[in-house]
């Protein structure tokens, strides 16, 4: 099974043949038969809990159950946030700490990431800031407990 890490900069849910995920890594692009999901619980359990342990403890800091970012490994800086409902057929995560920039393309958002690359996120400005902003809460969370 492919391993999440600090080079991963987007996993998106896709349908083509065999293949349930791509990966877009900082060096190649990735195809997997697992689905999103399976390949963010590994990531998680690799840490000592699961996707649904994260969701439950960042539901409970954010106060909110929508469109969670997942703090993947908070030690390496791996912290993905998503795009759509995690029903949604469109759903792909982003790595916050490889976001430069974004702006708008068409009716969604291209996101710029440190090394120049492009992705087209399928979500409007708005909803990407409020992402990066609840990214960054949760960041901000993990980083004032190694401060104190």
């Amino acid at each position: 099974m492919f391993s999440i890490s600090n080079k991963t900069k987007v996993i998106e849910r896709i349908k083509e043949g065999q293949f349930r995920s791509k990966i877009i890594d900082s060096d190649q692009v990735y195809y997997s038969i697992h689905s999103l999901e399976a390949l963010l619980n590994n990531a998680c359990l690799k840490q000592g809990t699961s996707l649904e342990g994260r969701s439950d403890f960042t539901k409970e800091i954010l106060k909110s159950n929508n469109k969670i970012p997942i703090p993947i490994d908070p030690d390496h800086c791996v912290f993905m946030f998503p795009t759509r409902s995690v029903k949604s057929p469109q759903l792909s995560y982003v790595s916050y700490y490889h976001v430069a920039d974004f702006e708008p393309y068409d009716k969604n958002v291209k996101v710029i990431f440190k090394d120049d690359t492009t992705y087209i996120a399928p979500m409007t400005m708005k909803q990407f800031d409020l992402q990066l902003k609840r990214t960054s809460q949760l960041i901000a969370y993990f980083y004032y407990k190694v401060i104190i």
